[in-house]
């Protein structure tokens, strides 16, 4: 992921970038004549080099090969080749250091091309990268065949490069004869960079959003496990206390009952037997028992405050939540709205 944003940032780097005086740049245009200029020139150059690989084939009838051996009659064979080791090492630096901006660009923009699903410039990249390693193992093979000195190697390299240049020398041509014409390409290749880094700014933008869409969901999402947790422990203990007070009174209604058959009981006790003694005594319990009897009502009335307000809280507590989940349902179409404004860049591709 990290490597695909990188190719992304420097893409339009590569675009404008490659091969700016040559002919190979018309691959990129959807000019049809720039194209073809560009083709011919590719069709020309591999029939040039394929002409130094037939001429290093031994076998061909167009061979060029020289044999090493000289052989006098009557006298040993003796060696006519005279190439120093290190000529190679030289040959090689020379022809790699003219044909390495080739194909390094041809390379970035393979990478670019296959990147973007853009064929275009992944063949635009291929074809520079081929005619280069082509030419580099043509002048190989060529000296390898025809080379009988070290000054033989030097010129038969630069023979190949210099025929290397011939799309150079045809976009010079072309734009010395029509150099409107090759303005308008060129601009209208420029137009097409321009919408591309348009594209490419619009993909940045929408990844940030969805970068941010994504911490966004895990944030709701970690409140409503907390909002849950809350809700719970709250609900749980306020619950929990109420129900042991329900038990609690529950317990002392079930005491007042006993006392007051108890009450009743000894109330027709001293009835029966007309004792003023103790009915002053029950009338005192009875007197007492009123007494709790108030301050029972009383804690009732609390206890049902008590719930009033947990229903407050609980009612709170679900606003709350659906406050949230409106607040989803928002995220929910600014994502429907990214992926609109995805589309719409693809069709501007």
């Amino acid at each position: 992921m990290v490597m695909r944003n990188k190719v992304k940032l420097v893409s339009s780097e590569v675009i404008q970038s490659f091969q700016e005086e040559s002919v190979y740049k018309f691959l990129l245009s959807n000019n049809k004549v720039a194209v073809t200029i560009a083709l011919f020139s590719i069709l020309v150059q591999l029939l040039i080099l394929y002409i130094f690989i037939t001429a290093a084939d031994y076998t061909s009838n167009m061979s060029e090969w020289v044999y090493e051996l000289e052989c006098p009659p009557g006298e040993d064979c003796e060696s006519n080749k005279r190439v120093e080791p290190y000529i190679w090492i030289l040959f090689v630096i020379l022809v790699g250091f003219f044909l390495s901006i080739d194909i390094l660009e041809g390379l970035k923009i393979m990478l670019v091309g296959f990147n973007d699903k853009a064929w275009r410039k992944f063949f635009a990249g291929l074809a520079v990268f081929t005619v280069s390693v082509i030419s580099f193992v043509a002048s190989w093979l060529f000296n390898s065949a025809t080379a009988l000195s070290s000054i033989d190697i030097l010129i038969n390299s630069v023979v190949i490069l210099f025929l290397n240049d011939l799309d150079e020398k045809m976009y010079e041509t072309v734009n010395h004869l029509c150099p409107d014409w090759v303005q308008e390409v060129e601009a209208t290749e420029e137009k097409i960079d321009a919408t591309q880094r348009l594209s490419e700014n619009f993909e940045r933008t929408i990844s940030s959003h969805a970068t941010t869409i994504e911490e966004d969901n895990q944030r709701i999402s970690r409140l409503e496990t907390q909002f849950v947790e809350m809700v719970d422990k709250t609900s749980n203990k306020r619950f929990s206390e109420l129900e042991k007070c329900n038990e609690e009174l529950k317990k002392s209604n079930k005491k007042l009952e006993k006392e007051m058959i108890e009450m009743k009981n000894k109330l027709h006790q001293i009835l029966s037997n007309s004792s003023n003694h103790e009915l002053q005594r029950s009338n005192n319990r009875i007197y007492e028992l009123e007494k709790s009897n108030i301050k029972i009502n009383e804690s009732n009335d609390k206890l049902e405050q008590k719930m009033e307000k947990v229903e407050n809280i609980v009612l709170n507590l679900l606003e709350n939540k659906s406050k949230v989940l409106r607040s989803i349902k928002i995220i929910s179409e600014f994502e429907k709205s990214n992926e609109e404004i995805k589309r719409f860049i693809e069709s501007l591709k």
